[in-house]
C-alpha cells in the first residue's frame, strides 16, 4: 500500500510540474522557411524579423536584451545558406533590430586589425559557434563552421568580441 501511495504522489507531482510550464507564441510567422524582414540597420521596428535559421548562436546580456548571430537559413530572399547577420530582440518592446552584418548569405568576414574595433569589422558567415558574455557585458564569439576570408567553408578558430555600447566587432585572436 505504501508503494502505491508513493507512486500516486509521484504521478501527481509530475503532473503539477508539467502543467506549470506554459509556452506563448510571442512573435514570428507560423509558416516554415520564412525570409527575413531586415528594415533599417540599427533601427528597431515592429515589422523587423530574422529569417528562418538553425544552428545560430545567442546571448542574453546584462540589460535583458536577447542577441542572435548567424546560423544556417534564409536572409532577405533566395536560397538558404550560412548567415552572419546580427540581431537584437528587445523583450519589453517585442521588437527585433537588425544590428550588424549583411542581409545576404555566405559572406566572408571583414577582419580588420586584430584587437582594434571598427564599424566595418564583422565575422564571416558561420554556424555552431561558442558564445559567452564577459563581466563588462561584451558578447564573445568563437569559431564554428563557416567562412573566414575566402568563400571556402571550414572549421574556424577565430575569436571575436562585440561591444554593445559601441555596436562594433573586434577580431581578437585566431
Amino acid at each position: 500500500m505504501k508503494k502505491l501511495l508513493l507512486f500516486i504522489a509521484v504521478i501527481n507531482l509530475f503532473q503539477a510540474k508539467s502543467q506549470s510550464a506554459q509556452f506563448a507564441w510571442i512573435k514570428g510567422s507560423s509558416a516554415n522557411y520564412q525570409y527575413g524582414v531586415y528594415g533599417t540597420q540599427g533601427v528597431s521596428n515592429a515589422t523587423n524579423l530574422p529569417g528562418f535559421r538553425s544552428d545560430h548562436v545567442s546571448w542574453t546580456n546584462n540589460t535583458g536584451s536577447l542577441w542572435m548571430f548567424g546560423g544556417t537559413g534564409y536572409a532577405v530572399s533566395g536560397a538558404a545558406g550560412q548567415l552572419n547577420d546580427f540581431w537584437k530582440y528587445n523583450v519589453s518592446l517585442n521588437e527585433w533590430t537588425w544590428m550588424k552584418g549583411p542581409s545576404t548569405i555566405n559572406q566572408i568576414g571583414a577582419y580588420g586589425t586584430k584587437g582594434i574595433s571598427s564599424a566595418t569589422t564583422t565575422p564571416g558567415s558561420r554556424y555552431s559557434s561558442a558564445t559567452w558574455i564577459d563581466n563588462s557585458g561584451n558578447l564573445w564569439l568563437f569559431g564554428g563552421n563557416g567562412r573566414a576570408t575566402t568563400a571556402t567553408t571550414g572549421y574556424l578558430n577565430d575569436l571575436w568580441k562585440f561591444d554593445v555600447t559601441t555596436n562594433e566587432w573586434t577580431w581578437m585572436s585566431g
